[in-house]
């Protein structure tokens, strides 16, 4: 299956501005185009890449430092 940006929707991070990839089943359906909930980092949705290096260690912080 072939990764035609043109055919998915302008849906792009709001923390590194990149395509976000949707998210497909084993059959390669799109079954969520809408990445990741950016809070705390920032408000909007992110990529999967932004997601584990930014996103999570923010919320683990979080936990983890009382803050």
């Amino acid at each position: 299956m072939s990764k035609d940006i043109t055919q998915l929707e302008d849906v792009r991070c709001c923390i590194c501005s990149k395509y976000i990839e949707p998210l497909r089943n084993a059959k390669g359906e799109i079954v969520w185009k809408y990445g990741h909930n950016a809070d705390p980092v920032k408000e909007g949705r992110c990529c999967e890449q932004c997601n584990f290096e930014a996103v999570l260690p923010a919320r683990m912080e979080q936990l983890i430092g009382g803050k």
